[in-house]
């Protein structure tokens, strides 16, 4: 049991120390910042994510959490896969006007071992 301890402590340093990528043109805290879509950055940048998808695929949960912050929605699907939704374009959640106006989200599906495999955009 006392072995066990520090490689517990060791494995929580290495993950917590994991670099996130760098995507040029793209800024992390006003993506973050621009939760709902309502502020225009994330309409005018989400496709800087698409084209360097390379650069996001095989990045963990807690380096998307560090990129992209926490999702608007998420979703458990089979075999411990899950989806994680992000707002690209204004929705009900930032005015009346908006109510009608399609939701887009960046959608990112993460595989059983909680790591980003695909990257798309879809319309709810």
């Amino acid at each position: 049991m006392k072995k066990l301890i520090p490689s517990f402590i060791a494995l929580c340093v290495f993950i917590s120390c994991q670099k996130t990528p760098r995507i040029n043109g793209f800024d992390s805290q006003k993506w973050r910042t621009d939760k709902n879509a309502c502020l225009g950055y994330r309409i005018s940048h989400y496709r800087l994510l698409i084209e360097q998808r390379d650069q996001l695929k095989g990045l963990s949960t807690t380096q998307i959490h560090k990129l992209l912050g926490l999702p608007n929605k998420n979703q458990l699907y089979d075999r411990d896969q899950k989806y994680y939704y992000y707002s690209t374009s204004p929705n009900k959640k930032c005015g009346s006007h908006y109510a009608k106006t399609p939701e887009t989200y960046l959608r990112l599906r993460f595989n059983s071992i909680g790591y980003v495999n695909e990257l798309t955009i879809t319309n709810e």
